[in-house]
């Protein structure tokens, strides 16, 4: 765990009021449909995500009063809910509700018009002291991570676009970019098939043809 075991700390302290908590909610035969939307709860640290249970804060801290006498001791951890309705952001992830079912997407909490006065680094510049082969490998990364975290094409396209706006902003070449795109497109047919060359064709269209703008 490294010199900071602070996290895993944090984690293994919710974790046990976590668990007692379930125990009693199973010694008193508590109904099953309960017992479920419980299970359908994500926690990384301090962040919860809590989908289709609207209730869950009645019982979020320990109260005699709270159904199951509640989980968190809120004198030690304050934990609130930051958005309702049919869209949320949980850690990198916008989750949402679409005609199709949740949808995920990007998210990216330095975009957020509180931070924009905030000077932060998300990507290196084509001039700083690292080797050519490791800038240009953020390409392939984070298509990795698009692919994984996208649940539609156009959220894909469009993360791409924006990744490929910032790096050519940042000096990197259009050219050299987008070659990167078309390579990791072909190479990882898995994630659209035989459909992987229309969607790399699908991304240039949204730029000028030297690259230098972004037409959205």
């Amino acid at each position: 765990m490294g010199t900071n075991c602070a996290v895993f700390l944090a984690n293994f302290y919710l974790f046990t009021y976590e668990f007692e908590f379930m125990e009693r909610l199973v010694l008193a035969n508590t109904f099953p449909i309960i017992i479920h939307k419980l299970s359908n709860i994500r926690r990384f640290v301090d962040d919860l995500f809590v989908p289709d249970f609207s209730s869950f804060q009645d019982f979020m801290y320990l109260d005699n009063d709270a159904f199951g006498g509640g989980i968190y001791p809120k004198n030690f951890c304050e934990l609130n809910c930051t958005s309702h309705g049919d869209s949320c952001a949980f850690l990198d992830l916008k989750i949402f509700q679409s005609p199709f079912g949740l949808e995920v997407d990007i998210y990216d909490k330095r975009l957020e018009p509180e931070f924009a006065s905030i000077n932060m680094i998300r990507m290196p510049h084509i001039d700083s002291n690292i080797s050519h082969l490791a800038k240009y490998g953020v390409v392939c990364s984070q298509l990795f991570r698009f692919s994984r975290l996208c649940s539609s094409l156009s959220s894909f396209v469009i993360q791409c676009c924006q990744l490929i706006s910032l790096l050519v902003q940042k000096g990197y070449l259009f050219k050299k970019v987008s070659k990167k795109v078309r390579t990791f497109l072909l190479r990882n047919k898995f994630i659209y098939g035989s459909s992987s060359f229309h969607v790399f064709k699908l991304i240039i269209s949204k730029f000028n043809r030297k690259g230098e703008h972004y037409l959205g």
